[in-house]
């Protein structure tokens, strides 16, 4: 039924990176409305399905689209883009025009992504940038900065996300999905702080967006949103830390017999931390921004639940993850589909949040966008709206949780990372002379 409601399934095209609920095969489409030569990669398409077998949030996705302003000569950096919301990001910025540098890890996922956006006419970079690797990370940011060049960067995405992953550590020992949920992203918006800047003074305003989950409400230890458990309310400093393999307690999850139980469990308050992490970073960055009077804005979103590899992988148990490391499934395959199928909206309506959020023209600094379906704390399925912080459910508003989450990630990174608001004319807020692998290029010269 899911199949039949989508004219052209993208996943029939050899060279999609993406799922089923990208849609049609990408195709280099000119507008015919007189816009100029602007791809139309959504054009004909039908892109709310999902959501308890019915399509109630009809158009919302395309007056979005109607909405987003021209991004020409704008240039945004997204990370984790090969499938997912990030792709469907990378096509609705290719649509307003704008320069994309695509941050993902070596793979035949990347060079697809990749294949297609340049297919789409897009003005588009790949920087290899792999979260699971500080080293990755530091050796990204000069690239990136050589491609911005004088311009700066505009919007900073940050996308990338992983799920239910076993208790095994990163190269830099600390947990896989505080890492790549937080720890690189802090890392990465630092190394680009004076990019940001530079296009903030330049231009009016540069972004940050943190790309949080609905999962911050979820206590790992009940598997529901529990208001009241220090669990569910408060970032545990431990989880920022360095250990050893299993020194974060292990795998596993308290069931599989419901879809509930798989936001239960070890592996569940592990994520639970790391995506709590976003959120108070988020807010965290907007108030240290305002108190430097830096142009920059940083906003937070969440996308609902959207049939993305992130969820489909995570409700499983993960593809050579938590399986190969032996961890129990969290849901049964055979009921994976019908969770996807029936109970989650597009990647297109989970897009939304994170699309607003980087290109709506009136987001101010601390913004935090999602859906609000059907009420809090299952706010899971709708277009994007401006949302309320939820301060009943946890206790990201306080600033001692504002003061571990930046702490712990200097910590982590074994740097400082001090919000300035540059010079006039965009001078640096973080020199480059710092960061030993940004040092200008020749080609960054010439620009």
């Amino acid at each position: 039924r899911y199949k039949k409601k989508l004219s052209s399934p993208m996943e029939e095209t050899p060279m999609s990176p993406t799922s089923k609920a990208v849609g049609p095969e990408v195709a280099s489409v000119i507008s015919p409305s007189g816009k100029g030569d602007r791809p139309e990669p959504f054009e004909g398409r039908s892109l709310e399905i999902g959501c308890c077998c019915c399509n109630p949030f009809k158009g919302t996705v395309q007056t979005l689209l109607d909405k987003l302003p021209d991004m020409q000569f704008k240039t945004i950096a997204i990370t984790g883009c090969t499938t997912g919301t990030g792709y469907t990001l990378a096509m609705m910025a290719a649509r307003q025009r704008a320069r994309i540098i695509c941050l993902n890890r070596p793979s035949s996922r990347s060079e697809a992504a990749l294949a297609n956006l340049k297919a789409l006419g897009a003005d588009v970079y790949h920087v290899d940038c792999d979260l699971m690797s500080f080293k990755s990370v530091r050796s990204a940011a000069p690239k990136i900065m050589e491609i911005v060049g004088s311009d700066g960067l505009d919007v900073l995405a940050l996308n990338a996300g992983i799920m239910h992953l076993p208790d095994i550590v990163t190269e830099d020992k600390f947990d896989m999905q505080m890492q790549v949920n937080q720890l690189s992203h802090f890392l990465l918006t630092k190394l680009l702080w004076s990019a940001l800047n530079e296009a903030a003074n330049q231009r009016g305003e540069a972004r940050v967006v943190v790309h949080g989950s609905a999962a911050m409400n979820f206590d790992g230890h009940t598997g529901i949103a529990c208001a009241c458990c220090p669990h569910t309310r408060s970032l545990m400093p431990r989880f920022f830390e360095k250990h050893e393999n299993g020194g974060l307690g292990g795998d596993g999850c308290c069931s599989s017999l419901t879809m509930t139980c798989c936001f239960a469990g070890k592996t569940m308050t592990r994520y639970q931390q790391s995506k709590l992490a976003n959120f108070v970073y988020a807010m965290a960055l907007a108030d240290k921004i305002n108190a430097a009077g830096s142009k920059v804005k940083a906003a937070v979103v969440h996308p609902g639940v959207a049939i993305t590899n992130l969820v489909t992988n995570g409700l499983s148990g993960g593809k050579g993850g938590n399986k190969d490391a032996g961890a129990k499934n969290y849901v049964p395959e055979f009921v994976v589909p019908i969770i996807t199928n029936v109970l989650m909206q597009s990647t297109e309506m989970g897009t939304m949040p994170i699309a607003t959020a980087s290109m709506v023209s009136d987001v101010q600094n601390g913004d935090y966008y999602g859906p609000g379906y059907p009420c809090w704390p299952i706010t899971f399925w709708g277009p994007a709206r401006k949302r309320t912080p939820e301060h009943i459910c946890v206790n990201w508003h306080t600033q001692k949780q504002k003061d571990i989450v930046w702490a712990k990630c200097e910590e982590a990174i074994g740097e400082s990372f001090t919000i300035t608001a540059g010079g006039e004319g965009g001078a640096p807020a973080v020199a480059l002379a710092d960061v030993p692998e940004a040092k200008p290029t020749a080609a960054m010269e010439r620009a």
